[in-house]
């Protein structure tokens, strides 16, 4: 008997910009393939939010016109990243 495991390094799909009105709250979601399933972080990361190691980021009333959110994905074989635009 003989197992094959393959492994993958990660690959992020993130949308390029995400629009939602000010004051309003978004749900970024970051998708991520890879195997061993990789790590997520998010960035910038509220200290308060226990999301940030999620697939999915909630950013609640939103105050700037635009901001940058980058998503990583990390595993042993390599680390991959995107980022997107909220706004």
């Amino acid at each position: 008997l003989l197992f094959l495991i393959i492994t993958v390094s990660p690959k992020v799909i993130l949308a390029q910009k995400v629009f939602v009105g000010r004051e309003q709250n978004a749900s970024l979601k970051c998708e991520v393939k890879g195997n061993p399933t990789p790590a997520i972080s998010w960035s910038p990361c509220d200290e308060g939010n226990l999301l940030c190691n999620e697939q999915y980021l909630n950013v609640s009333k939103v105050q700037s016109a635009r901001a940058n959110y980058t998503c990583t994905a990390r595993n042993y074989l390599g680390i991959d990243s995107a980022i997107t635009v909220l706004g």
